[in-house]
């Protein structure tokens, strides 16, 4: 036996020189590489809706060239009566009022061109329920200062964010306004950014402003008619909406076809335009709100659901509907008492989150109780 051991281990030598050159001889397959995430064209990305200047936030072509494809801006407000006038807050294209603690509001703009935006103030601080609102347009979010027991949550977010409250962006890109310091407004509400800064910053930063193709939808299911529609039959030339120590009213201007704003009985107006703010659509949404586990900050329920209910009111009409929002990077869809879509009228928009059962139409409630 021992002298066929020798003739086999060298043929089992040749077997194996003979696969390893084969192996050598073959190329090896190359990883492959992710998809490119920056945007190819805007036929190959963006929905078909998305053709020319539309407006997605007002759905209106009249947005600038250099602004078509490119990612909106939110920016919270301050909204307390000590605070008043702000500024800067006409231009933005969709406004969200919603309670923060001790029953007071604070807003949260949306601007459509982020090369064309104003100086704004005041601005305050983050609550979680407002990026989870912002990140379905894919805003860049601007805010001044956080509620730190929500970091977690709100770093986990899709969201560019600027929090002006940092040593980097005083007098660059934010500051103290000094006319209102002179004029003894407390130090929080003197908060201000410089528009015209922000675009060279999202450059430095690397920012691409180019939206995400999965968050270029219209914000809403924008009518197709070249004029205004009305909801319903049920007229409506004022609107009260309660949010409990804070309260927002509205009078229809059948001039303008808007709903005018004011805050706690006074007109809203921007102190730099001098124009009240108003707005095409107003949708009160009516939900679940509490005072979280801290005892302090306010929770609030912004998906909604077939339980929900609430208000679609323009050109004059309200009616009722429900709506949902499915999570933080979908629209807030608004439906209509058969289950269909709710058609909404182009143009500015104002959105209020609120209690059950506080919201007054055509009512004098106000006028009737001064304690408000």
């Amino acid at each position: 036996m021992k002298r066929f051991i020798l003739p086999i281990c060298l043929f089992a030598a040749i077997i194996i020189m003979v696969v390893v050159l084969a192996l050598r001889g073959k190329k090896e397959e190359p990883v492959p590489e992710s998809e490119p995430t920056t945007t190819t064209t805007e036929a190959e990305t963006f929905p078909d809706w998305y053709t020319g200047n539309l407006n997605r936030l007002t759905g209106i072509m009249d947005l600038p060239d250099e602004a078509v494809g490119k990612r909106p801006v939110a920016v919270m407000i301050n909204n307390i009566s000590d605070a008043m006038p702000q500024y800067g807050i006409e231009a933005a294209d969709i406004m969200f009022e919603m309670p923060v603690e001790w029953d007071l509001t604070r807003m949260m703009a949306i601007y459509p061109d982020y090369l064309a935006l104003p100086d704004i103030c005041s601005i305050r601080s983050c609550r979680y329920y407002f990026p989870a609102v912002a990140s379905a347009f894919d805003s860049v979010y601007v805010h001044w200062g956080l509620d730190d027991s929500i970091a977690d949550y709100f770093y986990s977010l899709d969201i560019d964010r600027y929090d002006l409250d940092a040593e980097m962006y005083l007098d660059t890109l934010a500051g103290r306004d000094q006319d209102r310091l002179d004029q003894g407004y407390a130090w929080e509400h003197t908060s201000f950014m410089h528009g015209d800064v922000l675009p060279q910053y999202l450059s430095d930063d690397g920012v691409d402003m180019n939206i995400n193709p999965d968050r270029a939808g219209a914000a809403f299911n924008f009518t197709t008619s070249e004029e205004p529609i009305s909801p319903s039959t049920e007229a409506c030339t004022r609107v009260d909406i309660f949010f409990g120590n804070q309260w927002a009213h509205f009078d229809y201007d059948p001039e303008t076809k808007t709903y005018k704003k004011l805050n706690n009985g006074e007109p809203q107006i921007d102190q730099h335009t001098g124009n009240q703010l108003s707005f095409t659509n107003v949708f009160v949404l009516e939900t679940d709100i509490w005072i979280r586990e801290d005892g302090y900050h306010k929770g609030i329920d912004w998906n909604g659901g077939d339980w929900t209910k609430g208000y679609y009111i323009s050109n004059g009409y309200a009616k009722p509907i429900t709506w949902s929002k499915a999570d933080e990077y979908s629209m807030i869809k608004f439906w209509n008492e058969d289950g269909s879509e709710v058609e909404v009228n182009k143009g500015k928009s104002y959105i209020a989150f609120t209690y059950f059962d506080s919201v007054e139409l055509n009512s004098s409630y106000v006028d009737e109780n001064q304690d408000w």
